[in-house]
């Protein structure tokens, strides 16, 4: 994740929830739909739960973002771990279909969806641990403009 700029709208103890825009990447990002942004179509922004690391306040306009290191991570998990499993189990499959002299199209087509099914098994239960890492977690990095230096005054 790149950093975004964005308007925190909340703040409860260390964690802060930022109205991040889209930008055009987004657009051209096959998983738009499935990466949580799909909320973004609607409205042109979506919530992002951050560590307040730099203790922004409602109304602060902040950057936020990820270590790239854990979106390195966070993207090998996403697409090549279930990919990666699922031609692993078909290749098993094919190799025990012909083992067995059994049909080498039906078996690894099946083995290759169960593979596929136990990796979202998988990746769900380790997301759900890796959330709580803060290393995984997006985080306010910087406050760009305080809103409380923001008058609300018109100039006279």
């Amino acid at each position: 994740m790149p950093v975004k700029d964005g308007v925190v709208t909340r703040v409860i103890a260390e964690k802060a929830w930022v109205t991040v825009e889209r930008d055009d990447a987004c657009h051209s990002c096959p998983e738009r739909d499935s990466c949580g942004m799909s909320l973004l179509e609607q409205g042109k922004s979506v919530n992002v739960e951050a560590v307040n690391s730099a203790g922004a306040h409602v109304g602060d306009r902040v950057s936020v973002s990820m270590t790239p290191g854990a979106v390195a991570m966070l993207s090998f998990f996403l697409y090549f771990f279930p990919v990666l499993t699922m031609l692993i189990t078909a290749f098993a499959g094919d190799m025990a279909a012909h083992a067995m002299d059994l049909d080498t199209v039906i078996i690894p087509a099946i083995c290759g969806f169960l593979g596929l099914a136990g990796a979202i098994v998988v990746m769900r239960r380790i997301a759900g641990r890796m959330e709580k890492r803060p290393r995984f977690r997006p985080r306010v990095v910087a406050v760009v403009k305080d809103a409380s230096s923001e008058s609300t005054v018109p100039p006279v």
